[in-house]
């Protein structure tokens, strides 16, 4: 896990916007399947 937040820091500001759309998804579809 741990590695993952390191590699998480090192990524591009491009990187960064993608894994932003990415999170954001899933924290829809996870409320979507929660309600």
């Amino acid at each position: 896990i741990w590695l993952g937040l390191n590699h998480i820091l090192l990524l591009r500001p491009a990187d960064m916007e993608l894994l932003r759309r990415i999170i954001g998804l899933m924290m829809e579809h996870i409320l979507w399947q929660a309600s």
